[in-house]
């Protein structure tokens, strides 16, 4: 997954282009910026895209946790 393109949507395409926002999710790596009254309000993102977002999220907590872990560790010479 590159760099995660943003559009920009009224919230009343997803009533009148559901289907095409959804597909335009599912095939691109993209996030829909969900606008109420011209100002930001939801983002909503593909299945696949969302998971990888979380495998990634988790992956860098994991090396967060052993760097931490390792910093305490003593190391005797």
């Amino acid at each position: 997954m590159g760099i995660l393109r943003e559009t920009i949507r009224p919230s009343s395409d997803l009533r009148n282009k559901y289907p095409e926002i959804s597909k335009s999710l599912q095939l691109k790596d993209e996030a829909a910026i969900i606008t109420v009254n011209g100002r930001g309000d939801t983002v909503s993102l593909g299945y696949n895209t969302y998971n990888m977002l979380k495998s990634n999220r988790v992956t860098i907590l994991s090396c967060r946790r052993a760097k931490r872990y390792h910093s305490r560790s003593y190391h005797y010479t």
